[in-house]
């Protein structure tokens, strides 16, 4: 999970870097831009891989503030919330033994 998220921030984010260097402007501008050259490049191809980067991002968003509402507001959910991103958020899995 770690893992796909961090990949799929960084290309954003190298996109949006990208666009604002060369257009001055963002990606959802940028887009727009781009359907005129409709017959030369796969615009909805990019639309649905662009939607999908938001999606994913913003599902990791969400399952973050319940990872930090878990942690706040559950019981022991200092403890809680350590064993939820060793199992599920961990940059590598780890054993059983290693969660306990």
């Amino acid at each position: 999970y770690q893992k796909l998220i961090l990949e799929n921030q960084i290309v954003l984010e190298e996109l949006d870097m990208e666009c604002q260097e060369k257009i001055n402007e963002d990606m959802a501008y940028a887009l727009s831009y781009l359907s005129i050259y409709n017959n030369q490049l796969n615009v909805p191809k990019m639309h649905r891989e662009m939607n999908n980067l938001m999606i994913i991002y913003g599902l990791s968003d969400m399952i973050y503030r319940g990872m930090t509402l878990v942690k706040f507001y559950a019981p022991n959910g200092v403890m809680l919330s350590e064993i939820l991103h060793s199992c599920f958020c961990s940059h590598y899995n780890k054993t059983d033994v290693e969660v306990q």
